[in-house]
């Protein structure tokens, strides 16, 4: 088999879709001007392993997604870890993968059922677990796949063979553990910014009052990163919105910060939410929106879900070696990233399936010294930061965060750019009229809607009961995680449908439909 490319310098830069046919040896990708191609690969993104290589099937780490000929088969390879996925569908005799979603349908021909609301809600199925997730769909008479951490191969007769995710190492101590991941990171540093690339990255890092960010922001510097961004304002926490911004920790790091605010959304051009909601993984990083081309040509350092990987208490880790999560923050990222053109290094999301190792480590007597005591104790990142030489007094006097949920929210609407609510409401209305909603659509709306009325007259403690026993009793209760998916309003379940028509508009100059390649 062989490659034979298409370079569309109207797609987003990182974004790619190949296309095999049965019996037929040319295996055609279509790709953005950020793509890195050879003869028998390619790639976007970094792995912890020489560029040169293209062995990015065979890392650790690998951040971004890509392909291989192996004989008579294509070996496609997602993230490593399960925020991000890759994509197929099965049309007859042909074979569409891509790291879009949105890419893939538009280059397929074929689209999503308007009178199906309940797309986002089964997509954020990951959350129960890979071994939950739903990962297959029927999208207008075709087979539709999402692919998580784990290769798989496609031979010339279009059978599709899901290989073993690579064996993360075990981590018996402190040392193992930060050690490990110093290494990861200068290997993905030196990847990423290899001369042989179309692109090379520089880091970048987030930087705020609280362990996460300010442990990468150590580990960041460490490798040479100058510069580091932050939203000042973290999410209203009891009414009151907390400064989340550390100039002094960036000061004393040598970071160079530049500094957003959430409020900024509402002034942005366009309508910033969709391009994170067309993931159907719920929206969280929509505040991305904020930094814009600031992450262009970045491999950018965050501490996403370092709450609850370098905790001494919280979930039970034996989930987390089923990929469990109970919210998703990096999940919708895809096409924003697709766009502007960066990498991104969740750090503790490398060894999130080892999260029973760290949480002996952070119990262990020789993280004693770095034990607190109290719900907010992370022994781990206090240990690198005040190994640096950090005050103990500096940061993380108490929890934070930026993201979004714009999936659990009672009503997207309050929490949206002005233009996009009114971008959505227009949508919704024109939508309703024309594709009635099937009855699981209904019931869904009706319940969610229900509970929503009665939520201002019940205390958080006597709701969220209340809310169990209607989910248990509808089926939503079946694993040891659950989706807090609002349906809320019509709004809620249209808003998937409205981000992946606005998103589709950048996909439509595609050589598959404007050559009809497929």
């Amino acid at each position: 088999m062989k490659f034979e490319f298409f370079s569309n310098q109207e797609l987003p830069t990182l974004a790619w879709c190949a296309l095999i046919k049965r019996d037929i040896e040319v295996v055609y990708v279509e790709h953005g001007n950020g793509v890195d191609i050879a003869e028998d690969f390619f790639v976007e993104g970094a792995w912890n392993g020489k560029f040169s290589s293209g062995e990015f099937f065979k890392s650790d780490v690998f951040l971004g997604s890509g392909a291989m000929l192996q004989k008579d088969r294509v070996l496609f390879c997602p993230t490593t870890h399960s925020m991000d996925r890759l994509y197929s569908l099965r049309t007859n005799d042909s074979l569409f993968v891509s790291n879009s979603l949105i890419y893939l349908l538009e280059a397929s021909g074929k689209w999503f059922d308007y009178s199906e609301w309940r797309y986002e809600y089964w997509f954020m199925s990951f959350l129960y677990g890979l071994d939950y997730a739903m990962t297959e769909f029927f999208i207008d008479s075709a087979l539709l796949r999402f692919h998580y951490c784990a290769p798989f191969t496609v031979s010339r007769t279009l059978e599709v063979q899901t290989l073993n995710r690579p064996e993360l190492p075990r981590f018996k101590s402190y040392n193992d553990y930060v050690e490990t991941i110093r290494n990861w990171i200068c290997a993905l540093i030196e990847n990423a910014m290899d001369t042989k690339r179309l692109m090379q990255f520089d880091p970048l890092t987030t930087i705020s009052s609280g362990y996460d960010s300010v442990a990468c922001a150590v580990l960041a510097e460490e490798i040479g990163c100058s510069e580091a961004i932050n939203i000042r304002d973290s999410r209203p926490v009891s009414g009151r919105s907390q400064n989340d911004s550390n100039d002094q920790i960036a000061a004393f790091l040598g970071l160079k910060v530049k500094h957003f605010s959430r409020s900024e959304i509402f002034e942005l051009n366009g309508f910033p939410e969709a391009e994170f909601l067309a993931s159907g993984a719920g929206g969280d990083d929509a505040v991305f929106a904020l930094f814009g081309t600031h992450l262009t040509s970045r491999i950018l350092f965050t501490g996403f879900l370092g709450d609850t990987l370098w905790g001494t208490t919280g979930p039970d880790p034996i989930r987390s070696t089923q990929f469990q999560y109970t919210y998703p923050p990096g999940a919708t990222l895809c096409e924003f990233r697709l766009k502007i053109g960066f990498i991104h290094l969740p750090i503790p999301l490398l060894t999130y399936p080892r999260h029973p190792d760290l949480r002996v480590i952070a119990n262990s007597a020789e993280m004693a010294n770095w034990r607190i005591g109290g719900a907010y104790d992370r022994p781990i990142p206090r240990r690198i930061i005040e190994e640096r030489g950090i005050a103990r007094d500096m940061f993380a006097a108490e929890k934070s965060a930026v993201t979004l949920p714009l999936w659990s929210v009672s009503d997207v609407a309050n929490y949206m750019n002005p233009k996009s609510v009114k971008s959505l409401e227009s949508y919704t209305h024109r939508l309703i009229t024309e594709h009635s909603p099937n009855l699981g659509s209904r019931l869904r709306y009706w319940r969610d809607a229900t509970l929503a009325r009665i939520e201002p007259y019940c205390s958080e403690t006597i709701f969220w009961k209340i809310t169990k026993l209607i989910r248990m009793i509808t089926g939503e209760f079946y694993c040891r995680n659950s989706v807090w998916y609002r349906a809320s309003t019509i709004n809620n379940l249209l808003k998937f449908h409205w981000a992946a028509d606005e998103v589709r508009k950048r996909y439509q100059n595609t050589v598959f439909v404007k050559e009809k390649i497929n």
